[in-house]
């Protein structure tokens, strides 16, 4: 798989701010027609009983469904993120079962659950796959995850076999989140300032239906991604230290040797907050598909000025790949 943009769309900011402007959405939102009638919002209660939402898009046509795939978002993003609309678009325009499932509090899940969102929590995810995928017993399932979302893809397909997956694929994962932290830090400061603001607009939203949950005041007053992610990791779940957190959900080879499938990983040499050099301890594993491309920025990979998605279609190869295998 090769990835190639007209020159001055190479820059890996322009890439990533252009990908989620809101210039896509006039084109997405023509192109999404048949997946916005086809969507219905779905409520799981899993065993512990927290509760996840997502977004169906099951066909209308039952006979000759090719495969249903769950795509999962990025940290902070939902099930209208230009790059997962995107994906889903595609998908399903292909004639795939779409499934937009949100992580714990993020888009309107914030009043389901008094706890909060952390990354560990990938086992709650993999309880929500396995109840969504087992509404179409007999169609092959697949998992597709961007960011945050790619990392809870891999341990999710590395911790639940009853899947049964034909294919997982990771978009720009977070492999080592120390290392996305220390790439944040020398990043240019708007891509820390973005996440601070988007984090603590989020914190917001959960205080307003749990207002004993947290004090914003003090969450207010951290002006770091380091300083917010200490406060409420040692403050509101069972790590006791930013290091033991960040080791829960570190993605190394024993975890992708756990995943019973294919595994694919797509990443941009260029990516801001992804370093390159995280995937080079995959390069030699045989079960996985590894594609560094030198341009793309983060989970955008746009190929024009149509501020087209190439993944996409990378997502739909891999699909068929599978089932012809």
């Amino acid at each position: 798989m090769t990835f190639t943009a007209p020159p001055l769309l190479r820059n890996s900011h322009i890439q990533s701010v252009l990908s989620s402007s809101i210039l896509r959405r006039p084109r997405l939102k023509k192109q999404g027609r048949a997946l916005a009638r086809q969507s219905v919002e779905t409520l799981l209660t899993l065993n512990n009983g927290e509760r996840l939402h997502a977004i169906e898009s099951r066909q209308a046509e039952r006979s000759g469904v090719p495969g249903q795939v769950i795509l999962l978002h990025g940290w902070e993003g939902c099930f209208e993120s230009n790059y997962l609309w995107s994906a889903a678009i595609t998908l399903f325009n292909a004639g795939y079962d779409v499934i937009r499932l949100h992580l714990h509090d993020h888009g309107p899940s914030y009043p389901l659950n008094c706890s909060l969102f952390h990354a560990a929590r990938h086992e709650e995810i993999a309880e929500g796959c396995l109840k969504l995928f087992q509404r179409q017993p007999g169609v092959p399932a697949s998992l597709f995850g961007f960011s945050l979302g790619g990392n809870f893809a891999l341990r999710v397909a590395a911790c639940e076999p009853a899947l049964k997956l034909s294919c997982v694929a990771a978009i720009s994962p977070v492999i080592n989140p120390a290392h996305t932290y220390e790439a944040l830090d020398i990043a240019p400061r708007w891509y820390e300032r973005y996440f601070v603001k988007r984090w603590q607009r989020s914190l917001a939203a959960k205080a307003r239906h749990f207002p004993d949950l947290m004090d914003m005041q003090v969450v207010e007053n951290l002006g770091t991604l380091r300083e917010m992610t200490t406060h409420l990791v040692t403050g509101h779940t069972f790590f006791e230290s930013l290091s033991d957190y960040f080791a829960a959900y570190t993605i190394d080879r024993q975890t992708l040797e756990k995943i019973p499938c294919a595994v694919s990983l797509i990443s941009s040499r260029d990516d801001p907050i992804i370093p390159y050099r995280d995937f080079e301890v995959f390069e030699t594993m045989s079960q996985v598909q590894l594609t560094l491309t030198d341009h793309g920025g983060h989970c955008a990979f746009l190929s024009n000025w149509r501020l087209e998605g190439w993944i996409d279609e990378q997502l739909l190869l891999l699909l068929a790949a599978e089932k012809g295998g």
